[in-house]
């Protein structure tokens, strides 16, 4: 018969027992590398085994065996048929706890990532893909960094409750104040209005900066706030039954917002349209008052959530309406990013009748008589917006005669160096005297610089759409050569009731036109595209459920602040369901003094594709 062990060595073992689980219950408060925190945890039951056992020891017999003793004696007494049936399997059920017990460690130690990965996404589709009451569901606020830059991506506000709106600016440089004014202002409205019955629009807008884009990307975002603002404050002042409430998404710069963008290819994770969908989605079931999303200003932006709101059930229900992406894939009925209803609508024009009214004035007016010209047209094939514009203008500018267009030309839309090497061939091999640019201003620097370079002294000109004409930001560009840039906004005069609440909320430094005031045209846009559902609202008093008001906006008509607006979301047998029936395309130059002029204006029907010019500014001297 063996010798049978002592009470010292089975209380010693037993408080080796407690030391162990002690001791990884500690080790799961690090978060270092997982692996370390298990092996740390192994080697330190038994290096420091005898520093604690007099502890463990003292521990157990004053307090885990009382414990023992009463529990054993409640059950016996009160639940004798349950002890036995423990006892008869005290084995089976010992085996049990200690596969699990292996399992919980390995879990939260060495496989951490793994479980919480998947127990996040577990969450996200419970969350997100039904509508079961699910307690850890997220509100999808907060702020987080990208690794590039210090941009800061997220969502605030939309809440009367002030930890929403804590985590602002986005832009944590110098040159924030605009962004620190404009959020302040919606904040403010945001207190009065997101209490009682009232409904939430997301607005999505790009606020922060780079070295590579210092300006263009936060000016625009700061835009778009202001005329999402501007619509709400106002709507809200008329002391509606059912207020306006904002929250505001920021996707960092264009660049990060953008699959096809050099920076992507750096640095993947950067890539910010995943994120912000995802904290929409949740901010969507979280809150009940949500009704919709303006924003996501790019087209490259609007093609990549079209792609994929349907990932999202609470997502895939919001109407979405853009202030400025133009791509004609948008219009189509066959377009890869159209579901049935597409639920997408945008204030401007297609870039098919942005292209003709560009090319139209070019044949018509720009280039004289007998004049050897030669149209060299860069294009950025895979974006939504740059491969689109570039190819409406090229069709009909090969119309026009006398002019020498050669093939389009290759280049990627913040690529320095690829529009180095585009422009150069359009210098040197194509000898332009005309450059089609189909990008973005904040690209206008190293164009005008390469330009100048190679062509100091030769006549040239820029010519490009929307894309390059932001009021705010252009004129801080250099101005070796002018450049004739398509708009969607004309100057206003200074008594014209949106120019008077523009100044008097003392927005920086308006842009003069002789007698009148060039507002951006993304604050004009932005205003209308949030008047779009004031206006449902009010067209239709009391209607606020969302199947119901995405039917009565399928149709909405009213004067907006860039024109007549009336959409066409029901009438998809002419293909244009995302599109208002008109819009005037303006022609401007920003000339070699800086100044901002307007020339021409043309009027688009979008169901006939016609392009037809007219008289601009009736109200401004020219």
């Amino acid at each position: 018969m063996g010798q049978q062990p002592s009470t010292n060595t089975r209380e010693s073992k037993r408080a080796r027992g407690f030391f162990v689980i002690l001791f990884f219950i500690f080790i799961l408060f690090f978060q270092g590398n997982s692996t370390i925190q298990t092996i740390l945890a192994l080697l330190g039951a038994g290096i420091f085994a005898p520093v604690f056992d007099p502890l463990l020891e003292t521990f157990e017999q004053r307090i885990i065996e009382p414990l023992e003793h009463f529990l054993l004696r409640f059950f016996r007494t009160h639940l004798p048929a349950l002890v036995r049936w423990l006892n008869r399997h005290r084995q089976s059920l010992t085996i049990i706890a200690l596969v699990i017990t292996c399992i919980a460690i390995i879990a939260m130690t060495t496989g951490y990532k793994i479980v919480t990965t998947e127990t996040g996404l577990l969450n996200d589709d419970i969350c997100l893909n039904t509508y079961l009451p699910w307690f850890t569901c997220s509100s999808g606020y907060g702020v987080s960094p990208l690794p590039y830059g210090g941009i800061r991506i997220g969502l605030i506000g939309g809440t009367s409750n002030a930890s929403s709106t804590t985590f602002g600016p986005f832009d944590q440089s110098l040159s924030n104040q605009d962004e620190i004014q404009i959020e302040g202002l919606i904040f403010r409205e945001n207190q009065r209005a997101c209490i009682g019955q009232h409904i939430t629009l997301i607005a999505v807008v790009t606020l922060s900066r780079t070295v590579e884009d210092p300006l263009s990307g936060a000016a625009l975002g700061v835009q778009n706030l202001r005329g999402y603002y501007l619509e709400q404050q106002k709507y809200n002042a008329t002391h509606p039954s059912t207020r306006l409430c904002l929250a505001i998404a920021n996707l960092g710069t264009p660049s990060t917002a953008d699959q096809n963008s050099t920076l992507y290819k750096e640095c993947s994770s950067c890539y910010s349209i995943p994120q912000i969908l995802h904290q929409i989605a949740q901010l969507a079931r979280f809150d009940p008052s949500v009704r919709g999303i303006v924003g996501f200003p790019l087209s490259q932006q609007v093609a990549a959530v079209l792609a994929h709101r349907n990932d999202y059930l609470s997502l895939a229900r919001l109407p979405i309406i853009s202030p400025t992406a133009s791509s004609d894939a948008f219009s189509m009925l066959s377009n890869p990013y159209r579901t049935e209803p597409s639920n997408f609508y945008r204030m401007d024009a297609p870039d098919q009748l942005q292209g003709k009214a560009i090319a139209q004035y070019v044949c018509s007016h720009l280039v004289p008589p007998h004049f050897p010209a030669t149209i060299a047209v860069l294009t950025d094939g895979p974006n939504a917006y740059s491969g689109d514009i570039a190819t409406d203008f090229y069709n009909n500018i090969t119309n026009c005669r006398g002019l020498n267009v050669p093939a389009s030309i290759p280049y990627v839309d913040g690529d320095r160096e690829s529009i180095q090497t585009a422009v150069n061939r359009a210098l040197k091999n194509d000898h332009a005297n005309y450059l089609f640019f189909p990008g973005y201003d904040e690209d206008l620097d190293t164009i005008q610089l390469e330009i100048h370079q190679e062509n100091p002294s030769q006549f040239f000109a820029i010519l490009g759409g929307d894309g390059l004409n932001n009021v705010d930001a252009t004129t801080t560009h250099y101005a070796y050569y002018p450049v004739y840039a398509a708009s969607f906004a004309q100057p206003l005069p200074l008594s014209d009731p949106f120019a008077q609440r523009y100044m008097q909320e003392r927005f920086s430094q308006p842009y003069y036109y002789h007698s009148c005031l060039w507002i951006p045209k993304d604050t004009l846009l932005a205003n209308d595209a949030v008047e779009a559902f004031t206006q449902t609202l009010q067209q239709n008093p009391g209607q606020t459920d969302l199947a119901q008001l995405t039917k009565n906006l399928a149709s909405v008509n009213f004067q907006g602040e860039s024109g007549p607006i009336w959409l066409q979301g029901n009438q998809t047998t002419k293909g244009h369901a995302s599109d208002r029936i008109q819009e005037s395309i303006y022609i401007t130059s920003y000339d070699q003094n800086h100044r901002i002029n307007l020339f021409d204006a043309y009027m688009a029907i979008i169901d006939t594709g016609n392009v037809q010019e007219e008289v601009p500014a009736q109200q401004c001297s020219i």
